[in-house]
């Protein structure tokens, strides 16, 4: 695992400017928590990059949720309880569900795995490369409508294909005040499609906006910024966004509350997130923390202090409209957990076990974990009691 010392890299250019599109084959790009925070400095001679991955190691676990009477959810999984392993799937970078089967999004191999109710892998299709409905170094997924939609981090690259996996067409897709924008994630909405770019346009202050590609249009929704103060900055931005009854959840990780933003880009309403366990990192973070803040401090800027790191790292809502959070739960390799707010505004965490790859779509769960021959992929759904 990779810790904060690898965050800011030196590069000697600024025009060998980059973010690191794959790992190697070691790990999958958004299956950590890690992986999702972002931040960017640019300078004349020289870049200094708070990486998408390898931000920081969390070794230590939240403390233990809130007790209540409330109703519980069960999952009832679909096909083995155990899941299955697939050779052929080398991670899960991404995933969403069209009715009761799974595209799952393997940035390793550049491929969409395409697996049905009862766990069977019915195609595979993508593919490294440039040519049509090839891919580099793909960041995230979703099915809009009856389309599979896939955008590479870099480049607002997007590649669209049938349910079949047929191959459609290719576009970019990006925001005009964005110098250089990288794609987060992708959400299908009623209005149109809804993308999270993070944007790198003032000197270690990176910021993210949610904008909705309609009609051959693009409109900003919302504006997330890590910057605090006229100095201060976050280093652990990490903005996330899902798909809401009233429009899109959006915000960023380690605040308190997400917005409701309408399809015109006006907040409805705020849903905070404070009861969520936050994590308390290791002495070695800590230390890393340290080397990072004196390496801003010395090109002028201030990292906001933390003594706790947020608590998850990407938010789903379910089919009862219920937000549901994507929690750290530490251990090595890093894992996670589902969790939510209880209605006594206590933490509730879902029956389900930790994995190290975790996607819910509706009344659907999606849970893996890595294996020496492949990656074993739980395929669940919700029961509400």
């Amino acid at each position: 695992c990779v810790g904060f010392s690898s965050a800011w890299t030196l590069l000697p250019a600024a025009s060998r400017m980059s973010l690191p599109l794959s790992d190697g084959g070691q790990r999958s790009m958004k299956s950590k928590m890690s992986e999702r925070w972002v931040g960017v400095a640019a300078g004349m001679a020289a870049i200094v990059t708070l990486a998408w991955s390898g931000i920081v190691v969390v070794t230590s676990r939240p403390s233990a949720p809130g007790s209540g009477d409330d109703a519980q959810t069960q999952t009832a999984p679909v096909g083995s309880a155990e899941g299955r392993v697939y050779e052929t799937i080398l991670g899960a970078t991404d995933a969403d569900a069209f009715g009761d089967d799974w595209y799952v999004l393997d940035a390793r191999s550049n491929l969409v795995h395409h697996l049905a109710v009862d766990g069977t892998l019915v195609d595979s299709f993508g593919g490294e490369g440039r040519g049509p409905g090839e891919m580099q170094g793909p960041e995230a997924i979703v099915i809009h409508h009856d389309t599979v939609v896939v955008a590479e981090s870099m480049g607002g690259v997007v590649h669209l294909y049938g349910l079949d996996g047929s191959f459609i067409a290719d576009r970019r897709i990006g925001a005009e005040d964005c110098a250089i924008s990288v794609v987060i994630d992708l959400v299908t909405t009623p209005a149109g499609l809804a993308v999270l770019l993070g944007c790198f346009d003032h000197p270690m202050a990176p910021s993210a906006k949610v904008v909705l590609e309609r009609e051959g249009s693009t409109s900003v929704l919302a504006d997330l910024s890590a910057q605090h103060s006229d100095r201060g900055v976050d280093p652990f931005f990490s903005p996330v966004v899902a798909a809401h009854l009233g429009g899109v959840l959006a915000g960023v990780a380690g605040s308190d509350c997400l917005a409701v933003y309408d399809f015109f880009g006006s907040v409805s309403e705020e849903i905070c997130h404070e009861w969520i366990s936050r994590v308390v990192p290791s002495e070695a973070d800590q230390q890393a923390l340290e080397v990072l803040s004196a390496q801003a401090t010395a090109m002028g800027f201030d990292l906001d202090a933390y003594d706790r790191l947020p608590g998850f790292d990407r938010v789903f809502v379910d089919a009862a409209g219920r937000v549901v959070y994507r929690g750290v739960a530490g251990g090595t390799p890093e894992q996670f957990r589902a969790v939510t707010e209880r209605p006594t505004g206590q933490e509730e965490a879902l029956p389900i076990p930790l994995a190290e790859y975790l996607f819910v779509r509706g009344d659907r769960v999606l849970l893996g974990w890595d294996e020496l021959d492949g990656t074993r992929l739980s395929l669940r759904s919700w029961r509400r009691q």
